[in-house]
């Protein structure tokens, strides 16, 4: 009986670590970029390795899903609203369920006027 389950297990179990490392990837390039003068709403995809795929659409070997969007923050605008969401591709999500989410705040450099 055991037996069933385990493959099954094990596939949660690799879809569950890839994830986190992903968003975590992307939280690390906003971190580290300079900051963005639009607002951005993207998505890319990665293999079952966690190997970032290139192309527009959704790669047939696609097993991740990674969003991301950058806003301002309405009640401060000199503050950026990150989210990062990372879960299965369309065809692995009926058999999986899995999500990350992360969320940070960055704030804007305001620009000083020269001459002050």
């Amino acid at each position: 009986f055991v037996f069933v389950f385990a493959p099954r297990a094990n596939a949660d179990a690799r879809y569950a670590t890839y994830a986190p490392v992903l968003a975590m990837q992307k939280m690390e390039e906003w971190r580290a970029a300079s900051v963005p003068i639009q607002v951005v709403d993207a998505v890319d995809y990665a293999d079952m390795r966690g190997t970032v795929l290139t192309g527009l659409s959704e790669p047939p070997q696609a097993v991740y899903e990674r969003r991301w969007t950058v806003e301002t923050l309405l009640t401060a605008p000199d503050a950026l609203v990150i989210v990062v969401t990372v879960g299965l591709a369309r065809r692995h999500r009926a058999q999986h369920a899995i999500q990350v989410r992360l969320i940070t705040l960055r704030s804007v450099p305001v620009p000083v006027p020269e001459g002050t």
